[in-house]
């Protein structure tokens, strides 16, 4: 099986993006699990249920509070500090983000941001993406997609009536 279908999504997102860093405590992965798995209050946006609906409520709530859970490298810091104090903090503050959103309790490694299909798509249709990424165009009719690869599954499709 593919990672993000063994761990959850709270562990193959990594809410690091803009100059924002996600406090490397790790309490805002371990609340976001309590809220998906155990409490059930919001619905995994990969999970086969979920739908534009479920996928909003929990980017909403993601940015609500990604807030209180994040330090922002576009205020200031102490004037006391020099150029090589704060580049060192704020480049080992990345990285610690970095290896928290990489390595969950369980030892496997992260996949990188996870974007729902809405937001892809209002990415794709504000202009932030490549006009070769449509998200929806489905991978395998893409451009860069390998030649062999895509008549090897249309052969398996069509050898097992299976309809796109």
């Amino acid at each position: 099986p593919y990672l993000d279908e063994i761990v959850g999504s709270y562990f193959v997102m990594d809410f690091n993006r803009d100059n924002l860093v996600v406090i490397p405590s790790g309490g805002f992965h371990a609340g976001l699990r309590e809220i998906v798995e155990e409490k059930g209050e919001l619905l995994d946006p990969r999970d086969i249920d979920a739908n534009e609906t479920t996928r909003n409520e929990f980017d909403n709530f993601i940015k609500k509070v990604l807030d209180d859970n994040k330090e922002d490298f576009k205020g200031g810091f102490p004037a006391e500090w020099d150029e090589r104090r704060l580049s060192l903090y704020i480049d080992s503050t990345l990285l610690e983000a970095k290896i928290m959103s990489l390595t969950p309790p369980e030892g496997y490694p992260n996949a990188p941001y996870y974007n729902t299909p809405e937001e892809l798509t209002r990415l794709y249709e504000a202009g932030k993406l490549d006009k070769k990424l449509n998200p929806l165009t489905p991978v395998m009719y893409r451009e860069s997609f390998p030649e062999d690869l895509r008549a090897k599954i249309l052969s398996y499709a069509k050898e097992h009536n299976i309809k796109e």
